[in-house]
């Protein structure tokens, strides 16, 4: 099959488009089988599948893994559902799929004269949905709806990742996956939880993977490393321990020059070493480590992230749960109601530096002043500032202190009585205590102070005691200064 010419050398756009569209056509092949028209093209051609919408299914002509892995995403990702629905075959002829084609394409094609599998293949593809029902739609938000509508077609009840190495987290999601750069894989993991906070996916636990708590890649380097200069030039030996002195020191102490290199001999009594379990014994092993000369028994471990270069130990890595999620009635009816509609049902998506019931600060500042305005009573506003040590950011990753942070909230939560409000950005917090005294407000204060003390302790290992710090002011001075205070809020943010 011949290249399709250049658009750049015709005198208009009109021009242009026929005669590529002529030349899409002497690069077709029709082939007719089972009442179906099929279009066989080359995957070099992956830039013009708008020309496809009139046949009944594709047959991709592979030459290349990656041409091919193009034309699937141009079809999958298409904004015309009669595209990215379309039955899609993959001719070629003594080829093993890889994953990522197998979970894409219907079905793989080694003779063009043997076609009674596709066939099946389309009529069935074909009885599962109406494809004059799917509208087209080019909005990002309906990834997860396209996904489950795709699924649903191919009679497929889960979406099952699989295991790649062209995705950041290691695991690609079928069909959805397409959707996302691999820079952005973890923002399908955002759509598949909105599926299932609405109900539309169950989901059931694969796996766990660690990423890089900086960027969040799943392609890691593990390093054995010296706990004291993190040099991973170490050698190991063998221990000795002599019985009869209580000796104990790494092989090489026993191991005299100009002795036979299986005589030991002790360094410290002289004594020949000659049967194991009689004379010594070989306890364990030593670390030596050949850039500062220190020994040691306890290896560090760290991994140097293949994207941003960070050293991260092993600890400090971002943990995320991989699942797999099955398609419910509701989910299959819904997806498809919202793309007719045009409309998202609106869905909060916790993310790690927010936390539910929380309060904008401009809703907080006019349920303060309705309060205030309805009642007698004093009350309070405390403005909490929980102290942010660089390094330990750094080392954990912005990600994992994020979620601490956000934890050590729904902790202030519960110490706090019910009536209180809160809002909170950027390690600071903002709370609303109603019919309160300062006394009581103090004992809450301390509270909150040792258990976020005691958090950061025991996940970053902090040094030092009050890693928070707090303001406690009448609603009344307040509303004096609330203007000041809300551009504080506004720098917070």
């Amino acid at each position: 099959m011949s290249k399709i010419s250049s658009a750049y050398q015709f005198k208009s756009a009109k021009q242009a488009r026929e005669h590529i569209v002529k030349n899409i056509q002497s690069n077709l092949k029709h082939i007719n089988s089972g009442g179906f028209n099929f279009a066989l093209i080359d995957d070099t051609l992956a830039n013009y599948v708008d020309y496809l919408e009139i046949f009944d299914g594709i047959i991709i002509h592979y030459s290349k893994w990656i041409s091919t892995l193009q034309f699937l995403k141009n079809i999958r990702t298409h904004h015309s559902s009669k595209i990215m629905l379309k039955p899609v075959f993959l001719y070629a002829p003594q080829k093993n799929l890889s994953l990522i084609e197998k979970w894409t394409i219907d079905g793989l094609i080694q003779d063009l004269n043997l076609l009674n599998d596709i066939v099946y293949k389309t009529n069935q593809i074909y009885k599962h949905f109406q494809v004059d029902s799917i509208p087209n739609t080019t909005v990002y938000d309906f990834n997860i709806n396209k996904s489950i509508i795709f699924h649903n077609s191919r009679g497929l009840s889960e979406i099952s990742p699989f295991v790649t190495r062209y995705s950041k987290l290691g695991y690609q999601f079928p069909f959805l996956s397409y959707f996302y750069d691999y820079e952005d894989k973890s923002t399908a993991l955002n759509a598949l939880k909105l599926g299932t906070q609405k109900q539309w996916l169950i989901p059931e636990f694969l796996d766990t993977v660690y990423v890089c708590n900086n960027c969040e890649d799943g392609f890691l380097v593990y390093r054995e490393v010296c706990p004291h200069c993190f040099s991973s030039n170490l050698k190991e030996e063998e221990i000795i321990h002599h019985f009869r002195c209580a000796h104990v020191g790494p092989l090489s102490q026993f191991t005299q020059s100009g002795t036979l290199k299986d005589e030991l001999s002790c360094p410290k009594c002289y004594k020949e070493l000659q049967h194991v379990g009689v004379d010594y014994d070989r306890p364990g092993v030593i670390q030596h480590c050949n850039h500062c000369h220190k020994d040691f028994q306890k290896i560090t471990i760290l991994t140097r992230c293949s994207s941003c270069s960070q050293e991260i130990p092993v600890e400090h890595l971002f943990k995320k749960d991989i699942n797999k999620f099955t398609l419910t009635p509701k989910g299959i009816h819904e997806a498809v109601a919202e793309l007719q509609q045009g409309v998202i049902e609106p869905v909060h998506l916790s993310s790690p530096d927010s936390t539910e019931g929380l309060l904008s600060r401009k809703s907080l500042h006019d349920m303060i002043t309705s309060v205030q305005e309805t009642s007698r009573q004093n009350s309070f506003l405390v403005i909490l500032r929980i102290k942010k040590p660089a390094t330990s950011v750094e080392d954990v990753g912005k990600g994992k202190y994020q979620s601490l942070t956000h934890e050590i909230v729904k902790n202030i939560k519960f110490i706090l009585e019910e009536d209180c409000q809160l809002s909170y950005k950027n390690l600071v917090v903002y709370i609303h205590i109603p019919h309160s005294s300062i006394e009581s407000i103090e004992e809450q204060m301390t509270k909150i102070d040792l258990l976020v003390t005691t958090l950061l302790h025991d996940n970053l290992g902090l040094k030092g005691d009050h890693l928070v710090n707090y303001k406690i002011m009448s609603i009344y001075e307040y509303l004096t200064e609330w203007q000041d205070i809300l551009d504080l809020m506004d720098d917070d943010e």
